[in-house]
């Protein structure tokens, strides 16, 4: 749902949502201690501007110990339960 809900929108991708998805997901990952994958393709150019942001935000955080990753859709079989 977050993926669709911020790449939907991305003739120009802005800076407050991917900054609250990140958060988001570093606060998931650090509360549930559970990995976390952010599905986006660096060839979509709008994902890869994505990916820009989502690599520059992980940054405010510490996630030391965390799981994260930035996968393509199509391994989502491979990781998925």
């Amino acid at each position: 749902m977050w993926k669709r809900a911020i790449s939907g929108a991305c003739a120009q991708v802005k800076d407050a949502p991917i900054r609250d998805w990140v958060k988001l997901a570093v606060n998931r990952a650090r509360n549930s201690n559970t990995p976390v994958v952010f599905w986006l393709d660096q060839f979509r150019p709008h994902e890869a501007q994505l990916i820009t942001k989502v690599k520059m935000y992980l940054h405010e955080h510490n996630t030391a110990g965390l799981d994260i990753q930035i996968m393509k859709a199509k391994f989502v079989p491979c990781v998925t339960p």
